[in-house]
């Protein structure tokens, strides 16, 4: 079939990640109000509190591409799925700071591991000619999540469970994500890493891909999986200027203190 019901769908669905990613980014600015009432924390706990969630960022950023090859790109989003999952129930059940801080780092290692497994999904499961809007989506699900986190801010202010209705709240896109990746595919690509070459034709075919053996051909040479090969990696001098200005924009956009902006707004 002529379409792109599919691909957009399973688009849709791993986008769930990125919404994530920015609502438990932006919930904890108006949270962090209505939680010193709770335990009547001093400045330096409130700020771990905070920034526990970048600390097990940390540990999932160095984590995630084990995973991502070792059990692929689609169980990666479903554990991320239900890490923050947990993570957000257990928020909503806390009883004291250092429950806090421990669920906040549970979702803190889902945010780093789905930053970077949820583009690569998108990316990978993309035709050549939608991978640039699609992958995309990543980036729109995060400022619409940081957008949602203030809408639940604002309107359970004056709940008695605020804060915890605030962040417990994170575990519904959470258990979406979880439900909608089991009944998703895996990436042609991690398929042909795989040396699983059926499932990978069959999900680019329903990606609309109209020559799914070339396309694999073209995986298995970027992937270079001819065990006979013998050739040596080589720097390729053409790549370090965009490799050097993709990292400078990343380093830069954090510099700048957004993320602090958003954390305490």
């Amino acid at each position: 079939m002529n379409n792109y019901f599919y691909l957009y769908l399973s688009a849709f669905f791993a986008s769930f990640g990125g919404l994530l990613a920015g609502y438990d980014t932006g919930v904890i600015s108006g949270a962090l109000l209505y939680i010193n009432q709770s335990f009547d924390l001093n400045t330096q706990t409130l700020a771990f509190i905070v920034s526990c969630v970048s600390l097990g960022a940390v540990i999932g950023a160095g984590v995630n591409g084990f995973f991502v090859d070792k059990i692929g790109r689609k169980n990666t989003l479903l554990m991320t799925g239900g890490l923050f999952f947990l993570g957000s129930i257990f928020c909503y059940f806390s009883q004291n700071a250092l429950q806090l801080i421990i669920s906040r780092m549970i979702i803190g290692l889902a945010l780093g591991v789905v930053s970077f497994c949820g583009p690569l999904y998108l990316g990978e499961i993309s035709p050549k000619e939608k991978r640039g809007s699609l992958v995309s989506f990543h980036q729109v699900a995060i400022t619409l999540g940081i957008l949602f986190s203030y809408i639940v801010n604002f309107l359970c202010a004056n709940n008695p469970l605020n804060w915890r209705i605030m962040l417990g709240l994170g575990a519904v896109p959470a258990f979406i994500l979880f439900i909608s990746m089991l009944f998703q595919k895996d990436t042609p690509r991690w398929y042909v890493l795989k040396n699983r070459l059926k499932e990978a034709s069959d999900v680019l075919k329903m990606t609309n891909n109209p020559n799914p053996d070339f396309e694999i051909e073209e995986i298995k040479k970027t992937l270079n999986i001819n065990k006979n090969n013998n050739e040596k990696i080589k720097l390729n001098k053409k790549l370090i200027l965009p490799f050097v200005i993709g990292i400078g924009i990343m380093f830069v956009q954090i510099a700048t203190g957004i993320n602090a902006i958003i954390y305490y707004a």
